[in-house]
């Protein structure tokens, strides 16, 4: 989440500072993010050197307007990060991996009791899929707000890309955990095997111009693996 990310970079260069230790920054790490997707922390530590305020709306959007040129609408990328990196926490790598390894180990789906989980939250499974359905329609509102920004941008435009693509990976989780919840992953096997093949697509040929060989097979995998295995076994 980058309002915990963030704002966690912020407050350690603040404390690196007032007691002049120096600064290191540190957050957790999880390899689902592209370290592209950083850039942001990174100017949050630059604020707090600066003295800027710690509010995460305004970083954000200093940071687009530097980076991006001062013809964007630092809001709007603001918005887009927000909204396109809330919601179903579980798809990061640790999850995927622990999925994996259940679905290797004893051939369980994660997702079975984790809609049992959050049953017992939201009142039932369609209040679940209220749930689910609010993330993707931010998820929606994030990617027209990033495409305006794309558009706006005078420098650094490809950078953008990265966002793109990863507020593209949450949507298909999403769909897929809608369509899981609501009995339809059979219905709609064909259609989200076609969307799953676009975003490995993506991603290959996105991550291709920032890592080896070996690295984009290795993300690709641990992004869409268990996708994969989700689909193909309906």
């Amino acid at each position: 989440k980058i309002k915990l990310h963030l704002l966690n970079c912020y407050h350690s260069a603040c404390k690196g500072l007032n007691e002049a230790q120096g600064i290191m920054v540190t957050s957790w790490a999880v390899r689902h993010v592209h370290p592209i997707q950083d850039m942001p922390s990174l100017f949050a530590v630059q604020a707090a050197v600066k003295g800027r305020v710690d509010n995460i709306e305004i970083l954000l959007s200093d940071f687009a307007c530097e980076t991006f040129g001062s013809e964007v609408d630092g809001k709007l990328f603001a918005q887009a990060l927000l909204l396109g990196s809330e919601g179903y926490f579980r798809m990061h790598a640790c999850f995927i991996e622990r999925a994996i390894e259940a679905y290797n180990k004893n051939g369980e789906i994660i997702l079975d009791q984790d809609l049992e989980d959050l049953s017992s939250t939201y009142g039932g499974k369609a209040g679940v899929i209220d749930y689910y359905k609010k993330f993707r329609s931010d998820y929606i509102e994030a990617e027209s707000a990033l495409a305006k920004v794309i558009a706006q941008a005078t420098k650094n435009q490809s950078l953008l890309a990265f966002w793109q693509e990863g507020i593209n990976h949450n949507r298909l989780f999403i769909e897929l955990a809608i369509a899981h919840a609501e009995g339809t992953l059979v219905n709609q096997q064909t259609a989200l095997l076609k969307l799953l093949k676009q975003r490995q697509a993506e991603t290959t040929e996105l991550f291709a111009t920032t890592y080896e060989k070996h690295s984009v097979e290795s993300e690709v995998k641990l992004r869409y693996q268990f996708f994969e295995i989700l689909l193909n076994k309906e």
